[in-house]
């Protein structure tokens, strides 16, 4: 008898519990629909300043987090070869840097992190153009999103600005001086959807370079909106 009634005491004590759990799976079930339904997730960046918004449910973070350790491996790879090659003259490097192609067709871009007698600092190395990119910066409005025709080697871009005035090759140069690392950009266009834009940045000290890699994590470099609040997440991202 007295073994029935703790088995009954133990059986009322997990019902509640069970009963709990279900309404609570219940509740992110439902949560989860109601988010899919109108397209969008919540915010997962509010400890940037400043930052408001939704991302569209094609986010995918586990996809942003792999593209961007992928690129961070092949970029560092990139580095290391340059190294092992030991170039001695700007012409190798250059012929070099123009036939890497990242895991994700990524394409790098440099500048010159130092002045010296045959450059400034600023000035554009090389930019490798990327087609599928190209393409869609002919009717993207997006202020991060320069046309290949944009760039032209030798050229002098240390004050040049996204359309809402970032200086961003003066904070590539930054996170270079510091041994490199992740910048990233963000806006929010009139739907109030957040539009992230990921680069990493590594210095080249042997020839006063430094390489950058940019990708967007999904389909929200192309809008047709015309009205956009831009912010930034100036330095690196862990």
């Amino acid at each position: 008898m007295k073994k029935k009634i703790e088995y009954k005491n133990l059986d009322a004590t997990i019902k509640p519990l069970i009963y709990m759990l279900i309404i609570i799976l219940a509740i992110i079930f439902l949560f989860l629909l109601f988010q899919i339904y109108y397209g969008y997730l919540s915010n997962p960046l509010d400890r940037f300043a400043g930052i408001s918004g939704r991302f569209e449910i094609g986010r995918k973070p586990l996809i942003i987090s792999q593209h961007r350790l992928e690129t961070q491996k092949w970029m560092n790879s990139v580095k290391e070869q340059l190294r092992k090659h030991k170039f001695t003259t700007l012409k190798e490097v250059k012929n070099f840097l123009e036939n890497q192609y990242g895991p994700f067709d990524e394409t790098i871009i440099s500048f010159f992190t130092k002045s010296n007698n045959s450059h400034n600092i600023g000035d554009l190395f090389i930019a490798v153009p990327n087609d599928i990119y190209a393409d869609q910066c002919q009717n993207a409005v997006n202020p991060y999103c320069f046309k290949s025709s944009h760039y032209i080697q030798g050229n002098n871009y240390f004050n040049d600005k996204t359309p809402d005035g970032q200086l961003y090759v003066q904070e590539y140069i930054k996170i270079a001086n510091t041994g490199g690392g992740w910048y990233a950009m963000f806006y929010t266009n009139n739907e109030k959807i957040i539009v992230e834009k990921y680069i990493y940045i590594l210095p080249i000290p042997e020839f006063d370079l430094l390489i950058a890699v940019d990708f967007y994590p999904n389909d929200n470099m192309v809008h047709t909106h015309k009205q956009h609040n831009h912010l930034h997440d100036y330095g690196k991202l862990i």
